[in-house]
């Protein structure tokens, strides 16, 4: 069995985390009836606002999401595909 590279390991923990976290951002601002501005800008600041912050304290530059824009992409999908869903559900 090969060993699991720490790296990958950690971009696979992340994507997992700001994924969970923009699709609770993105349920709750529905719930408030925000557009889809809205609803994307919650989701961004909930799934990359506190690794901005470690980012920053840490004096890490550029952030990671800068540097990695998917992980933005990615957000911004999650948000847009979990609200539609959630409109098509009520």
């Amino acid at each position: 069995m090969d060993a699991v590279d720490t790296a990958q390991l950690l971009v696979v923990t992340f994507v997992i985390g700001i994924t969970a976290e923009a699709i609770t951002a993105a349920l709750a601002a529905g719930k408030q009836k925000m557009d889809l501005f809205g609803v994307v800008a919650l989701a961004a600041l909930t799934a990359l606002g506190g690794g901005t912050i470690r980012d920053m304290v840490l004096d890490t530059y550029p952030l990671t999401w800068v540097e990695q824009p998917i992980y933005l992409i990615i957000v911004v999908v999650t948000a847009l595909v979990t609200v539609s869903l959630s409109f098509l559900m009520h």
